[in-house]
């Protein structure tokens, strides 16, 4: 719209492109509640319903209302958002990104936010990075809250590709909300929901203390530490907590052969009494956790937290090794890389 009209009464703009300085002071002054006046980059600006509020502030975009908090701010979802594959086709490697050492919350508030992706490989929908902290929670009384990934590329090329929900290289506080992964297994993908990341002197914090964490065809949440041409002056550290919440299988690994420089505490992982530990499927096989590390870390489940569908302590480490206590198991893999697989209920107990 140019300014060649005149308006009586009241008006609430709610759509359009303006063009010109006059009608574009005019769509400013007479928004809609909820609606926002985007700058199209060209001088003119288009009017378009926010998906995202700090306070009253209406953002067109999550990335734009992320560029803009402040610390110790909350971030509202108001709309549904998807992310589809022209976003990856702009050259970028992830759709939501959180830097800059930015320290807020994102309120899902029963909204969705829901990206696919079948055209690209090694690609995250949001990537935390290093110092900079998240805390995801869920106000809505339903608690339908959710940020789900699929990715669907095969490439049949026998590699591994990248696919993860949320890649965290900083902190990642979940209080509330549900985090998937619905990439399927045809994608030769590792496709956690939560990778939590201390890779190439990076740094991975992670704390559940609610809400819900799975995938369809890997682990939910996976602490990878590769040390590969890592200089032996960097900070490694990877911290997984589960004080609560539902996480559908977790897998502690490291990829690289400087561990002699690894500081005693480079890898921290606990499970508290309230955390619930649910089987994935990955390879055909009901897991609930997996260690692949011959790392110096600490390893704690506590014996009060849920670990559904096992008999409680008893384990196998892969090798035919059988454990009668899971600290024992954990120990073992101290000296080896194993596996550690819980026994489920209908298989016979120790003998």
């Amino acid at each position: 719209y140019g300014s060649g009209y005149n308006i009586y009464g009241t008006a609430v703009v709610k759509g359009g492109t303006f063009t010109d300085a006059n009608a574009i002071n005019f769509a400013k002054g007479n928004l809609a509640v909820g609606y926002v006046a985007s700058d199209n980059g060209n001088g003119t600006f288009t009017v378009l319903k926010g998906v995202a509020k700090i306070g009253d502030t209406y953002y067109a975009t999550l990335q734009a209302a992320i560029n803009a908090v402040q610390d110790g701010e909350t971030v509202t979802l108001v709309n549904d958002i998807t992310y589809t594959d022209y976003v990856y086709a702009s050259g970028k490697t992830t759709a939501v990104n959180i830097a800059n050492g930015k320290n807020f919350t994102l309120n899902l508030n029963g909204k969705s936010i829901t990206g696919t992706n079948a055209t690209e490989n090694n690609y995250e929908l949001v990537t935390i990075a290093k110092g900079t902290k998240l805390t995801i929670e869920d106000s809505s009384a339903d608690k339908t809250g959710k940020i789900s990934y699929t990715g669907t590329r095969e490439t049949n090329d026998g590699w591994m590709h990248r696919c993860h929900t949320i890649f965290n290289q900083g902190t990642l506080v979940l209080n509330g909300g549900t985090i998937e992964n619905n990439t399927p297994a045809t994608a030769e993908a590792v496709a956690s929901a939560i990778d939590n990341n201390a890779s190439w002197g990076n740094e991975g914090y992670l704390t559940v203390n609610g809400g819900t964490v799975i995938s369809t065809s890997y682990y939910a949440v996976r602490t990878d530490v590769n040390t590969h041409n890592t200089n032996a002056n960097s900070t490694l550290k990877a911290q997984t907590t589960f004080n609560d919440g539902i996480v559908y299988g977790f897998y502690l690994m490291d990829r690289g052969s400087d561990i002699a420089q690894w500081p005693s505490n480079a890898i921290e992982f606990a499970v508290g009494d309230n955390a619930t530990i649910k089987p994935c499927e990955y390879n055909g096989q009901a897991l609930r956790f997996r260690v692949n590390t011959k790392s110096a870390y600490d390893l704690t489940v506590s014996e009060n937290a849920t670990i559904e569908g096992t008999i409680k302590g008893a384990v196998t480490v892969v090798g035919n090794k059988y454990y009668a206590y899971l600290q024992d198991a954990i120990d073992a893999c101290r000296e080896e890389q194993f596996d550690i697989v819980f026994l489920d209920e209908n298989m016979p107990g120790l003998s």
